[in-house]
C-alpha cells in the first residue's frame, strides 16, 4: 500500500475517533468554538471532513478535556484490532 494511502487512512480513523469524542461529550460544538475560537459552523465542518489540521484536531479534543495523543492512540488500536479479528478471520486485509 503507499506510503501516502496508509497515511490518510490513519488521519481518517483518528478524525473519525475524535468525532465520536466530541459527540459523546457533554460540550455543545458552541462550547467547543468558543474555547477554540472559532464559531459552531467552522467545528461541525471540520469534524466531518476525512481529516484537518493538526492545530484543530488537538485544539478540539483538548476542548473537551481529552487528550489528543489518546485519541490517535484509540484509533490506531482500534485499527490494529479490527485488522488482527479479520486477519484470524480469514479474511483479506488490506
Amino acid at each position: 500500500m503507499d506510503m501516502l494511502v496508509r497515511a490518510n487512512s490513519k488521519a481518517l480513523l483518528a478524525v473519525s475517533e475524535l468525532r465520536k469524542e466530541v459527540k459523546d461529550s457533554p460540550k455543545s460544538y458552541a462550547d467547543v468554538a468558543k474555547y477554540i475560537g472559532t464559531d459552531r459552523h467552522t467545528v461541525s465542518k471540520n469534524l466531518h471532513r476525512s481529516d484537518i489540521a493538526l492545530d484543530k484536531f488537538f485544539a478540539i479534543s483538548m476542548a473537551i478535556g481529552k487528550d489528543p495523543e489518546e485519541i490517535i492512540r484509540i484509533a490506531m488500536l482500534g485499527r490494529a484490532e479490527g485488522t488482527t479479528a479479520l486477519a484470524d478471520s480469514g479474511e483479506e486485509v488490506a
